[in-house]
């Protein structure tokens, strides 16, 4: 069982779906619904995190959204960029540690790359060409779409009154049984 069923819910859903994994994906509200961190027109997608183990799980990521591309016909992350500005040393050193490309520019630089910002002197950016924008509503439609080919069951408008355990096995108590 799978509570939620956001970006995160219903990827996990396709994966153990793929896997052969029985799967039910329970959301207390109605597809596509605007409660949550996953609707909307779109979310950031970025490589730039000051810690490598979130660079390395964006690295992991970038092909797996091209796969549901692939699969799905459409496209969901348009890649333009991302730019980071104050402190951005350790953004700069996990990108390195990971083989990520990137590119510091000083405030001249950075106003002349990115015309629309005036920059203060001494100001440092950091570019990182991976970064870019998710579809966030094409990719919840997208990710629902693959859980259910592979599968999945999903289920809406079914919220979750209670998770519990019995011998050994989990408990997922809602309105529907």
């Amino acid at each position: 069982a799978v509570v939620g069923a956001g970006l995160h819910g219903l990827a996990a859903a396709r994966a153990l779906a793929q896997r052969g994994v029985s799967v039910v994906v329970l959301e207390q509200f109605a597809a596509g619904h605007d409660r949550g961190s996953s609707h909307g027109g779109s979310r950031i997608f970025r490589l730039s995190y000051p810690e490598a183990r979130w660079v390395r799980l964006a690295q992991e990521a970038l092909p797996l959204w091209r796969e549901l591309e692939d699969e799905q016909g459409e496209a969901l992350l348009v890649r333009n960029g991302s730019l980071d500005l104050g402190r951005v040393e350790p953004n700069a050193a996990a990108l390195a540690e990971c083989g990520a490309a990137y590119e510091l520019l000083d405030a001249r630089e950075l106003e002349r790359q990115f015309p629309a910002l005036a920059a203060e002197p001494g100001t440092t950016a950091l570019h990182q060409p991976d970064g870019g924008i998710l579809l966030a509503d094409r990719c919840l439609a997208a990710l629902a779409a693959a859980a259910a080919a592979a599968g999945a069951e999903l289920r809406y408008e079914s919220p979750v009154r209670g998770i519990g355990e019995t011998g050994g096995h989990a408990i997922v108590d809602t309105d529907s049984g």
